[in-house]
């Protein structure tokens, strides 16, 4: 970050899908010790927060999931938006899995890989 290269985040998920967030290069002052409010070249905010043992905690709109990502909390969630399995779109989905031309078991890890909770607009059975 100090030279001002791109820093990603990855966060892998349950099903081992991938999520990556751009933290760096920021906007902002970057504290060793208290928490920190910054800014990414996107104009997404985060915040930086030391925790025991020498880690951070990171949170914010650049580690929020939106509409229809991948979910294992509530406050993996956008503003708005809760965290639910949702059996039409893991149905739709599984369907989808069911049309492409893999061998038997590929279609079945594919159909797997769909059953999982996604961010959702709070109205959304």
């Amino acid at each position: 970050c100090k030279r001002e290269n791109t820093v990603t985040l990855p966060r892998l998920w349950r099903n081992d899908d991938r999520s990556d967030y751009e933290v760096c290069p920021y906007s902002g002052t970057l504290s060793k010790h208290n928490k920190s409010t910054l800014t990414n070249h996107n104009g997404d905010t985060f915040v930086i927060e030391p925790i025991e043992g020498g880690h951070c905690r990171i949170s914010g709109d650049v580690v929020l999931q939106q509409e229809g990502g991948i979910c294992d909390v509530e406050n993996d969630c956008a503003s708005g938006l809760g965290c639910k399995k949702v059996e039409k779109f893991i149905s739709a989905c599984q369907r989808h899995c069911g049309r492409l031309r893999y061998a038997p078991r590929m279609v079945k890890a594919c159909k797997r890989n769909c059953d999982h909770l996604t961010c959702q607009a709070n109205d959304v059975e």
